[in-house]
């Protein structure tokens, strides 16, 4: 949820490369991935971010567009047209 939460504001994000993290941060995109348990991948993913400020805004651009995709308003279209369907193919078998 915060990982989402940073993107929709612009932010990137520096992640370890594990678990879920992985579907979302796509690395030099919208984000940067650091190996598990290396603290220093860590700090200097996250100083790479702050030295590079213009990385740093595409990637938040990025960011904010990614975030969009799980915006309430993109869910709920979606579900619309899922439960739409249903209904027709419903109607086409009675």
């Amino acid at each position: 949820m915060a990982l989402m939460q940073a993107f929709a504001c612009g932010i990137p994000a520096v992640g370890v490369a594990s678990r879920a993290l992985v579907e979302y941060i796509h690395p030099q995109e919208n984000g940067l991935l650091v190996p598990p348990d290396d603290p220093n991948a860590l700090a200097e993913g996250i100083i790479e971010l702050f030295s590079n400020p213009t990385c740093t805004q595409e990637m938040g651009k990025n960011a904010r567009k990614y975030a969009q995709i799980f915006s309430s308003a993109t869910i709920a279209t979606i579900w619309q047209q899922r439960y739409q369907e249903i209904v027709r193919n419903c109607r086409k078998n009675m």
